[in-house]
């Protein structure tokens, strides 16, 4: 029985996406809350929750006149965000000032959720005060429309005059038919010889009671329960919601009947703070108040991203990825107040910071990556990640070696390298052609080259590819230049003191948009988990993040941030960091050759006017005939004679 409720209060849980929660018991003084705090611990992971924290009440009847200044000590939660509160036992006494108390510190209120068990909720036939109101309640359900239920009614009211409510309860009738069928089974042993175990498995073999179904396994009496979901709501003692079974989960009646949308499956329920639109984020939010804590990097080597102008007041960051933060902003369903804290430190530090709860979240261009992943959470990335590698482009050229006597043959060899110098330079210029890249395109090899010959290559100081380097690519440690600024890049290449540079993606669109001309990029070869905002574990704005991210990905809005922040420079043709090349074609060169072969074309006819003039004049006056054997005899030997 207990199983199986842990089993319902963690689908609520996971219906709702909610990922930490804190649970309540009274100090019974006999330990009886561990094996259900194991039960439910175990239900939770299933559902890839867990519990954050854990409350123990002091016990009522341990004091002669309790101070409940304890119990506000207790619920001081500065240290945790969950706002999932699930109250596993507890007397009504103390579950009713526990609730006095949270409602007093605001826990009982919007984007708080508070879950009470069964055991809870049958007190509550007897008293519900407004500081509950909100709460959902685990309650066995039996059938109410039977004549044994009614008689058994009749009788429980007629001994129990004294009681508040005119219901027997769950347990009264769990007792009366474990009675009964103990009563069936020492009857049934007065005349037979069969053990009193093995009658009461017979007994008990599909039956039905008035709490419901029954079987004796194992040596224990066990149930086959079916649970009702309770809101506790101003006016009335509960409202009753959905039911629960453990084998179809949650259904609008005790037909089999799921509902279609799966945020309808508990029922329509008012929670804490009269929130009805929507369920609460069982997350300690944001408010005027207290705004969200967001840490910002304070140094950046490439600026586009983020850019904290220091000489400012209000220390002023905009960038990239700041735009990115107010567009998703924009799209939230609620209010989120928050305050940029610009950070100092590396960018392992900062995700250390949100680790341990100095700041709510970090915004910039942050990398997934799993080490990571085990302290924080991430957004879905906002921009794919990869490595790439820099080289400075060199022009293939060639210089002619033969000697030329004729003027004209020198005009149209100047021309003609003029033609392939043009050429060369709109090759340098169009990075992504075809042409280029397969000359100067990088592979394994290059990478083996850089390794073998001990050439330096160059990185961002702060970031996880210098681990990369040295611990996957194998690059020797004094073989990498660590660079602090985009700026740096091209004086450490002109003064040879790095031959590559390993960049990820994004930052090398950024460089690519500024230096296309003197340098060319790798295709990217080495896929990393993209850029992504942190987060705190288990905080449901890292999934509002996630989800209007992808919508502004759908939309096409992420793109032209993209454009406007990464690449604003429109210098080179086509994109040098593109995966497909684009060629250029014969007709990106007609003037070109149009002047080639024209000035080709007229040293050929002054060349051959020229010669027909010598010509001419070395035939004197000799015949029409005797010219014309004699022009064909120079056409053929080339000689005058």
């Amino acid at each position: 029985m207990g199983a199986a409720q842990m089993r319902c209060i963690s689908d609520i849980v996971s219906l709702y996406t909610w990922k930490r929660v804190i649970v309540i018991y009274e100090d019974d003084g006999y330990g009886g809350d561990a094996g259900m705090l194991a039960l439910l611990s175990e239900a939770l992971q299933d559902v890839g929750s867990k519990i954050e924290h854990h409350l123990v009440l002091p016990r009522a009847s341990s004091r002669s006149n309790p101070s409940w200044d304890e119990l506000e000590e207790t619920l001081k939660l500065s240290t945790f965000q969950s706002r999932v509160f699930i109250v596993l036992q507890s007397s009504l006494k103390t579950v009713t000032n526990l609730f006095r108390v949270a409602n007093k510190m605001g826990h009982v209120g919007r984007d708080s959720a508070w879950i009470v068990t069964e055991s809870i909720t049958s007190l509550l036939d007897h008293q519900v005060n407004h500081d509950m109101e909100g709460t959902l309640g685990i309650k066995a359900h039996y059938a109410k429309n039977t004549s044994s239920y009614a008689r058994f009614r009749k009788v429980f009211q007629a001994k129990y005059p004294e009681g508040d409510d005119s219901e027997p309860g769950i347990y009264a009738l769990r007792a009366y038919d474990l009675t009964r069928v103990v009563t069936q089974a020492i009857r049934r042993t007065s005349n037979s010889t069969t053990n009193l175990q093995v009658l009461l498995n017979t007994v008990l073999t599909n039956y039905k009671g008035l709490s419901g179904k029954m079987q004796f396994k194992g040596g224990e009496v066990l149930y086959s329960p079916i649970f009702q979901i309770v809101n506790i709501v101003e006016g009335i003692r509960y409202k009753e919601l959905n039911f629960w079974r453990p084998e179809v989960g949650f259904t609008e009646s005790l037909a089999k009947r799921a509902s279609k949308n799966r945020s309808d499956d508990v029922g329509t329920v008012i929670w804490p703070g009269n929130l009805s639109y929507r369920a609460p984020k069982g997350w300690a939010m944001p408010s005027a108040g207290k705004p969200m804590k967001i840490g910002v990097p304070g140094r950046t080597s490439f600026s586009a991203f983020v850019k904290v102008d220091s000489s400012s007041t209000k220390n002023s960051t905009d960038g990239f990825c700041i735009q990115i933060f107010y567009k998703v902003k924009s799209r939230l369903d609620y209010p989120l107040p928050f305050e940029f804290h610009p950070f100092n430190g590396s960018y392992d530090d900062l995700v250390e910071q949100v680790y341990n709860k100095t700041f709510d979240a970090a915004v910039g261009d942050f990398t997934i990556l799993a080490d990571r992943l085990k302290k924080v959470e991430f957004t879905q990335p906002y921009i794919e990640l990869a490595l790439q590698t820099w080289f400075t482009f060199t022009s293939l050229f060639f210089s002619q070696r033969e000697k030329i006597h004729n003027n004209l043959t020198r005009v149209v060899v100047v021309v003609w390298l003029f033609v392939v110098l043009i050429v060369s330079s709109s090759y340098t210029a169009n990075l992504s052609s075809m042409l280029t890249i397969q000359r100067l395109k990088p592979n394994v090899t290059d990478i083996e080259m850089l390794k073998r010959t001990n050439s330096k290559v160059g990185l961002d100081g702060d970031s996880f590819v210098l681990d990369y380097l040295k611990n996957v690519l194998k690059f020797k440690p004094e073989n990498i230049i660590t660079i602090g600024s985009e700026y740096n890049y091209t004086e450490e290449f002109e003064n040879k003191s790095i031959s590559a540079a390993f960049l990820e993606l994004p930052y090398a669109k950024v460089f690519m948009n500024h230096y296309c001309k003197g340098y060319t990029a790798t295709t990217p070869t080495y896929r990393f988990g993209g850029l992504g905002f942190i987060f705190q574990k288990g905080s449901p704005i890292a999934r509002d993040f996630t989800t209007a991210i992808l919508k502004l990905l759908e939309d096409g809005e992420l793109k032209s941030l993209e454009d406007t922040w990464l690449t604003p420079i429109r210098e080179c043709p086509n994109n040098a960091t593109s995966d497909g090349p684009e060629s250029l074609s014969v007709k990106n060169f007609t003037g070109l050759y149009v002047i080639s072969g024209s000035t080709s074309t007229i040293c050929l006819l002054l060349s051959v006017a020229i010669w027909l003039k010598k010509f001419q004049q070395h035939q004197g006056n000799a015949s029409v005939w005797n010219r014309t054997i004699r022009t064909a005899r120079f056409l053929c030997n080339r000689e005058i004679n």
